[in-house]
Formats: C-alpha cells, structure tokens, sequence
C-alpha cells in the first residue's frame, strides 16, 4: 500500500517537477539600477531603484513572455521639492516601454533608429555593467506640487531644472547599471544576502512618498489614452508582475 501511494505521489510531482525545471532553464533574468544625483543649492541629492526583469518561456509561443518588478526613483530635494525618474519615457510618460530604454540605453540604436540588440541580451552582461542615460534614454522625469495628487505633475526637461525648481539646481548624472538578479526561484524570497543566490533587493516603498498610488490606484490603471499632456498611467511608477 505504501508503495502504491509513493507511485501516485511521484506521478502528481513529476508535471510539477518538470515545469519547474523547465522554467529554471529556459526562463532568463537581469537586474538592473536607475540611479540619479541632483545639485541643489544645499548640496547633491541622490536616489535609485532597482529594478527585475523576467523572460519567460515561451511554451512553442513566438515570443517569450515578459515581466517586470520594480518602481519609479523618488528623490526628495528638500524645501517641499521632489523628483522622480519613472519607468517610462517621453515627455507624456508613454513613448517606448521599459525593456526598450534599457537596451537603447547599454547597447545603442542602429543608423535606421532600431534597437541593436534584443533586450534579453542584456542579460549576459557582466554585473557592474554601468552607462549613462543621456538623451532619450534618460527617463520622464516629473515632479509633484502635491504628492497626493497625480495630477499636479509637471514634466520637467533634463536641462530645465532652473526653470522648474529655481536658481541652484540641476540634474548632475544619471545612471544605469546592471546587478545581480539572483536565481529563480530564489530570488522571489526577501534575502538581502548572497547576493548571488537571492539577487539585489528589488526597490520598494514609493507609495510612501506617494500615496495616491494606493488611494486612486484603480483611476490610475485605466488613465485615457485620448488625455491631453502628462499621463500618469499607474504602471509608469510600479511594476508590480512576475
């Protein structure tokens, strides 16, 4: 009897088993760090986030499925002023996606403006891998007059942070750099520690700063594609899927 009870348990593990392992081989990942230091007129003020990239398998699909975890990089200027670098592009916060900006930004464009390099190539770049974001690889960049509303954004230009925030300040670099994404499944847990094994801690938190990304979250989600200007599509400053 107990045999028999081994035979069915090895037959409901084995389609776990496999998936398991299937997924371990053919899934790949990378991590990476936005980072930003502003100079402001009582000194540097810095901020990052790291973001997790997830290629799945594709299962015989064309294309493998992708994922993404991660937030946008607030930094607090002091005075009541805030900046942050979203996880997207453009000045309406909608040109390109996140996997684009990343391969632009490591690998470059080719004469005709297309991307050089897949962005799952990033994934074999050594860790430590660090570039500037100049350019259109730099992120939308927005700050808040009132941190509990969406809508008192306003997109700021790389080189208008006079024009924006007053005499004294300016954005000084910004940054991506590739880090330890960790192994799957791994890297799901909490561990800040090896690094190697569990990965670099995915950011999080920006809903402190932020607090209407908790109280309109749904409003977010569904923002217009017809609205006029900034569009502060929820996703822009979480990803939340894997």
């Amino acid at each position: 009897m107990k045999r028999c009870y081994s035979c069915l348990a090895l037959l409901i593990l084995s389609p776990a088993l496999l998936l398991l392992g299937y997924y371990a081989i053919y899934s790949r990942e990378f991590a990476y760090r936005i980072s930003l230091t502003v100079e402001t007129p009582a000194g540097l003020r810095q901020g990052s986030s790291v973001i997790r990239v997830f290629f799945g398998p594709s299962f015989g699909w064309s294309s493998r499925g992708i994922s993404s975890r991660g937030e946008a990089t607030f930094i607090d200027l002091g005075e009541g002023k805030n900046l942050v670098a979203l996880l997207a592009q453009g000045p309406r916060g909608d040109a390109g996606n996140l996997q684009t900006l990343v391969s632009q930004a490591f690998f470059g464009l080719s004469p005709q403006g297309y991307l050089k390099r897949a962005p799952i190539e990033v994934a074999e770049l050594p860790i430590g891998t660090r570039v500037a974001l100049v350019g259109e690889t730099i992120p939308t960049l927005v700050t808040f007059s009132d941190l509990a509303d969406p809508n008192s954004a306003k997109v700021i230009a790389p080189h208008g942070f006079e024009a924006v925030f007053g005499s004294g300040y300016a954005l000084k670099s910004a940054s991506i750099e590739t880090v330890a994404p960790g192994i799957w499944p791994f890297n799901l847990l909490p561990m800040p520690w090896p690094k190697w094994l569990f990965g670099e801690t995915i950011t999080r938190g920006i809903e402190k700063q932020l607090p209407f990304l908790v109280a309109r979250r749904e409003e977010l989600r569904n923002v217009s594609a017809d609205r006029p200007g900034f569009r502060p599509f929820f996703h822009s400053f979480v990803r939340e899927s894997f």
